[in-house]
């Protein structure tokens, strides 16, 4: 692992064993900044402050080699490469920007956490407090029995199901806003055809209403006009009939009273055409209450559809054609509804199934989970433990399984809380109820124990695990580990002589001056520096001498 310029890390570059590695040293020395390092080449967040102050680019790399089974090689450029290494960079500039490459090809933030989490299993200092939460438990039944495959299996289903459901709920609300649009068109369709406007309708019968509301003085005048003209005695037309005669006999003796004949001659014929029209259009003027009535009502009916339909018989007449157009063009969702629908029982169906079978692998492996975990809790000084992961089904209206009314969830159906107890003749409580931050530490690393002997990440770190504990149960917590990193390889930040004395590649985190400035900074101890670095962790009261023989002993491994 090589570290540039991240806090109080100047430069460093050190290289863990495959097996039990340790670090020590003082508080504020750095031990935990080279966890935070690592984290954040794994895909973590990264504090604004990391990046060393006067430095423009903090450079973190890691290099982690992979076994030839492992699901990351894969992600190889070169699969000839016969070291299986996997180069995971991160570079953080001060501008705030951040890169991250995988073997030089760069890579997301969301990629390096996916990669961690194959990579490395961490249980920080406060890590124990997540056993406290009942949720968490079930996941580690799942990662216990090799589950978390078929777990995921089923949150997919999972999220495929709601997917599904979600889309069935959405074409059914567009359904109902269809057929509640179709069925208003309809009625639209049937308002407008049930008055059948026709073009230019309007403006005819208000015409026609306007000459009906002076029927009787257009009466009155055709009446009068006929008798003035020609009904009456001496009406208009019988006055010029005399002149006309009496032009026919005095013309003969005056040339110049032609004209005058010939004008009044055009104006009888004139008038008594007119005479013809009045009593033509009043023989055929239909002068009705019932008809202005009718005209009236019409009237009434064709502003009402103008008002809603658009100001005017055209634009009714329009949206008319508009209407049917779309009421013919309406595509029923039925049968999209159907296939969802089926595609939704289908995907309901083997979410269940799948469930189901998760269901009954947990509950296989919850006694094997209960026999490991006392093996491990006894080989870390519980003089007694009855450990219990208990399950049981979350109800709900999701699905009926077996008689059961239940909710189907991401993970499955099942709740899983851990009962135990610590002492004989009582009986498993609540774990979040009885254990002391003590016990939780040593439940918690027998968990991460019996855990990592089945999924085997790359790595394990443990931050000060050991808080809490001291003398023969350190040393107990310590073989733990050692047993640990027969499989793979652990990395212990520790400060208990009992830990630290185990055999191990040892590192020691110093914070030193340099340039008038604090550096942290990691070194390797060969087994005389060991000695020097157990006996400052041991608080016996001895004298120099005696301390330094006690970590002698301690780090010859006798017990071991």
């Amino acid at each position: 692992m090589k570290v540039k310029n991240f806090a109080l890390i100047r430069e460093a570059e050190i290289e863990f064993a495959p097996g039990l590695n340790l670090i020590t040293g003082e508080t504020g020395a750095g031990k935990s900044l080279l966890i935070g390092a690592l984290g954040a080449v794994l895909g973590d967040k990264i504090p604004p402050d990391s990046l060393r102050t006067g430095a423009d680019k903090c450079i973190i790399e890691g290099e982690f080699g992979l076994s030839p089974d492992s699901p990351l090689l894969g992600l190889l450029e070169d699969d000839s490469n016969p070291s299986n290494t996997l180069i995971i960079r991160r570079e953080i500039h001060r501008s705030g920007r951040s890169r991250s490459f995988i073997n030089d090809s760069p890579a997301s933030f969301r990629k390096l956490a996916e990669i961690g989490s194959i990579l490395v299993e961490l249980c920080g200092q406060h890590e124990h407090q997540t056993l406290l939460k009942t949720e968490n438990h079930l996941e580690y039944l799942d990662r216990y029995a090799g589950l978390m495959p078929k777990r995921s299996e089923v949150a997919d289903l999972y999220s495929q199901y709601r997917t599904l459901t979600a889309k069935l709920n959405r074409l059914k609300r567009e359904q109902q806003k269809q057929l509640t649009r179709h069925d208003r068109i309809a009625f639209e369709i049937r308002e407008i055809e049930a008055v059948n406007p026709q073009p230019g309708e309007y403006e005819k019968l208000q015409n026609e209403e306007k000459t009906l509301q002076h029927g009787e003085s257009i009466l009155q005048f055709c009446l009068q006009a006929e008798r003035d003209l020609n009904t009456k005695p001496e009406s208009v037309l019988d006055t010029l009939s005399g002149l006309l005669k009496e032009l026919d006999t005095v013309s003969a003796f005056a040339s110049e009273l032609k004209s005058i004949q010939d004008d009044l001659q055009t104006a009888f014929a004139s008038l008594e055409e007119a005479a013809r029209s009045a009593v033509s259009f009043r023989t055929k003027f239909d002068f009705s209450p019932d008809r202005l009535e009718n005209i009236r009502e019409r009237l009434t009916e064709l502003s009402r559809l103008k008002r809603k339909y658009g100001g005017s018989i055209e634009a009714v007449l329009a949206q008319l054609a508009s209407l049917k157009s779309e009421s013919q063009s309406f595509t029923s969702l039925e049968a999209e509804i159907d296939r969802v629908d089926r595609q939704l029982d289908e995907f309901h169906q083997l979410l269940i199934e799948k469930s189901k079978e998760l269901s009954r692998l947990r509950a296989e492996a919850a006694p094997r989970l209960k026999r490991d975990m006392e093996t491990a809790m006894s080989g870390l000084g519980f003089s007694y433990a009855d450990f219990d992961a208990r399950l049981d089904k979350t109800a709900g209206d999701d699905a009926e399984i077996d008689g059961q009314s239940l909710q189907l969830q991401p993970s499955g159906i099942d709740h899983c809380e851990i009962f135990i107890s610590t002492n004989p003749g009582e009986p498993p409580l609540p774990l979040k109820d009885i254990a002391s931050g003590g016990e939780i530490s040593r439940i918690m690393l027998a968990l991460k124990a019996v855990i990592a002997g089945r999924d085997k990440p790359g790595t394990l770190i443990f931050d000060e695990i050991d808080i809490g504990i001291s003398g023969k149960i350190a040393r107990k917590v310590g073989l733990k580990l050692l047993d640990a990193s027969s499989a793979q390889q652990v990395l212990v930040i520790t400060h208990l002589p009992q830990i630290a004395s185990l055999p191990a590649r040892h590192f020691s985190a110093v914070k030193i001056e340099a340039d008038g400035r604090a550096v942290s900074r990691f070194i390797q101890l060969d087994d005389v520096d060991r000695v020097g670095e157990v006996s400052k962790l041991l608080t016996t009261g001895k004298s120099k001498g005696k301390v330094e023989e006690y970590a002698r002993e301690l780090l010859s491994g006798q017990d071991i």
